[in-house]
């Protein structure tokens, strides 16, 4: 089995724009993403990736995920 995580970073991205004076842009719900939007968004992307491997890297319990391999002890 393989699992597939998909993180959203639509509010991160926003927020990272607005911070830097621009405003995000939308046409029919789908970002307007110019090379600003972009840098932010792969920035925003890389962050919350980030946070959440280091979440998943805290797991102690063996889960049905993780009962086959050997975690290391924290």
């Amino acid at each position: 089995m393989r699992i597939v995580l998909i993180i959203g970073a639509r509010q991160q991205i926003d927020e990272l724009l607005e911070k830097q004076g621009e405003a995000p842009q939308y046409a029919a719900g789908y970002r307007i993403t110019d090379s600003v939007a972009m840098q932010t968004a792969v920035q925003a992307a890389g962050a919350s990736r980030m946070a959440v491997e280091a979440q998943l890297s805290k797991v102690n319990d063996p889960t049905p995920i993780t009962k086959n391999f050997a975690l290391p002890d924290t």
